[in-house]
C-alpha cells in the first residue's frame, strides 16, 4: 500500500471515529504491581480486517503532511479521557512535525485550563525532534509546560 492509500484509510477512520486508542500500563520499578502511567497506543483499521499500528501509518502521515490531524485528534481524546478518570495518567506521543504553537493547537490548549487536574496527568512525548526546527519544538514544549503538562523531547 502506498502512502496516499494509507493516508486515505487514516483520514476515513478519523472522520468515522475509527481510530482506536489503547492504554498500555507502564509499571513502577520498585513496586511492579503499581501502574506509573499508561502509554497511549493508536491504531487504525486497515484493509481487510487487519488493524494498522501507528508504527505502520505515522510515517505516511508525516510524509504527506497530515500527522497534525491525527496528533490533535488523539490529544483531544486523551484530554477527555483524563477528565473522566481522575486517577489516570497517560503518556501521549506527538510528532515533532505537529509541534507548532498555532491556532489549531491553541484551540486544544485552551481546553486544558477548563479541565482542572488534567494537565499534570498528561505526559507529552515529542518524538523525532532532530528532523525539524528545534526552536519551534521547544516553544511548543514550553507552552505545554506552562499549562502543567510534563513534556519530554526525543
Amino acid at each position: 500500500m502506498n502512502n496516499l492509500d494509507v493516508c486515505d484509510l487514516v483520514w476515513s477512520a478519523l472522520r468515522s471515529g475509527g481510530i482506536e486508542i489503547t492504554l498500555r500500563p507502564t509499571y513502577r520499578w520498585v513496586n511492579r504491581n503499581a501502574v506509573r502511567y499508561h502509554e497511549c497506543l493508536v491504531a487504525c483499521p486497515g484493509r481487510d480486517t487487519r488493524e494498522m499500528s501507528a508504527r505502520e501509518f505515522v510515517p505516511a502521515l508525516e510524509e504527506c503532511g497530515l500527522i497534525r490531524l491525527l496528533d490533535r485528534h488523539v490529544f483531544r481524546r486523551v484530554v477527555a479521557l483524563l477528565g473522566e478518570q481522575p486517577d489516570l495518567v497517560v503518556e501521549v506521543n506527538v510528532s515533532a512535525l505537529s509541534a507548532v504553537v498555532d491556532v489549531s493547537w491553541e484551540a486544544v490548549f485552551l481546553s486544558l485550563p477548563d479541565t482542572p487536574n488534567v494537565a499534570h496527568r498528561l505526559v507529552v512525548v515529542i518524538s523525532n525532534a532532530a528532523s525539524v526546527d528545534t526552536s519551534r519544538v521547544w516553544a511548543f514544549a514550553r507552552r505545554l509546560q506552562q499549562l502543567g503538562c510534563p513534556v519530554s523531547v526525543s
